[in-house]
Formats: C-alpha cells, structure tokens, sequence
C-alpha cells in the first residue's frame, strides 16, 4: 500500500497545482483603459474658422471694365462656423476679389512723363452656407449679400477725365468645397474652390449706370483652419 501512494505521489505539487492564474490588478487595466481613451479622443473647439487667399478669376461680362482681359487677380476668403453632427455644420462665409489698373495718363510726374490714375475694382460675397463633411473632404451651398464698385473713367472734352466710382449691392449665392489636412489636433491646412455669384445695380453720381449688373467669379486657393 505505501508503495502505490509513493508512486501515485511522485511528481505531484499540490500546492502549485491549485494556484490561480495570475491577472492584472484593477488600477492598471482602469490605467490602460483611460490612455486608449485618451489616444482616441483628440480635442476640438465648438467652431471651426479657415482664413485663405487664393486666384481668382471672373466669369461675367464686365460690362464696365476697361478691358475684357481685366478678369483675374487674388481673392481672400473667410469661413467660419459650428458642426451640428453627422458631418453637417452651419456657416458664414466671405469672399472678395480685388484687382488694380493703371487708367489713362493725365498728368505729368517731375520728369515730365505722364502718370496714368489708378483704377480699381471690387466684388465680394457673404453667404450663409450649409455644409457636409466626408473624411477630409467638404462640399457647401449658400445665400447672402453680394456687393462690387467699379472705378470708370468719363471722357471729357479738353480736360483730363473724369474718374468715377460705380458701386451696388444686391444678393447673391456660393457654392464650394475642399479637403483638409490636418497638421494638429486643432489645426489643418485646406484647399478649397468657390463659385460667387452676386446681381444688383450699379449707381454713380450721377445716377444708374448698369441694371441687374451680375458678377461671376471662382476661387481656388489655401488656407488654415482651426476646429
């Protein structure tokens, strides 16, 4: 008998055969947990804004301007809303297109030579936009106030002419989208493309000068957005 239990006993640890499997305490899985979390969460403003410049170039048929080929310059853009969830949000956004030209020489600069005015114009549109983001991507739509002035030039008979300042406002719509890269957990770098519209009179001093003027022009460009 003392035989067999030797036999049936070698080998056996009691003791170690009964020991649980070892786990991790508490505070470290609660530990790991919070830093996964943490990793995946990154921190955002409740608004996002991109400031940008970029090309711009008029599509209208600039019935005031000095010349058909005055039609691209640079643009500036601002965009500034609140996400409302599932990718939607809702905006402001502005834009303006700004161009300078040289005018007809009128007067003589201290070397004798003439010295042409400076000509100037302007279009700009405000739009309340709604939009859809994707990913990176976003695509907009909206409707506001549009406004421009154009600098003319009146001919006049044995003097020099006349500049005069054509300006109107009217409404107006935007269309647009662009992508985002982000550089931080607040920060991204965008392109993005605009399509403005706008319609209105334009008046002088001296009265209307073009009714239901419309200008056309779209933007391409870069900007920052913080979120």
């Amino acid at each position: 008998m003392a035989l067999c239990l030797g036999v049936l006993g070698v080998g056996a640890d009691p003791v170690r055969a009964q020991a649980p499997p070892a786990t991790a305490p508490d505070s470290v899985v609660s530990a790991a947990s919070a830093a996964a979390e943490a990793e995946v969460e990154e921190p955002t403003l409740p608004f996002f804004a991109t400031l940008g410049v970029g090309y711009g170039a008029r599509r209208d048929g600039c019935s005031l301007c000095a010349s058909p080929l005055d039609n691209e310059s640079f643009t500036g853009h601002l965009s500034v809303g609140r996400p409302l969830g599932a990718g939607l949000a809702l905006g402001l956004d502005v834009s303006v297109w700004m161009r300078g030209r040289p005018g007809t020489p009128v007067a003589a600069d201290s070397t004798g030579a003439p010295t042409p005015t400076s000509l100037s114009t302007m279009l700009g549109n405000a739009s309340v936009t709604a939009s859809y983001q994707v990913g990176y991507a976003w695509v907009k739509a909206g409707t506001g106030f549009a406004w421009g002035f154009q600098d003319i030039e009146e001919p006049a008979q044995g003097a020099d002419p006349e500049i005069l300042r054509a300006k109107g406002k009217g409404i107006g719509y935007s269309l647009g989208g662009g992508i985002k890269l982000p550089v931080h957990a607040m920060v991204a770098l965008a392109a993005f493309g605009n399509w403005n519209v706008g319609t209105y009179d334009m008046n002088t001093v001296n009265g209307v000068v073009a009714r239901e003027n419309r200008h056309a022009y779209y933007e391409v460009g870069f900007g920052v957005t913080i979120r």
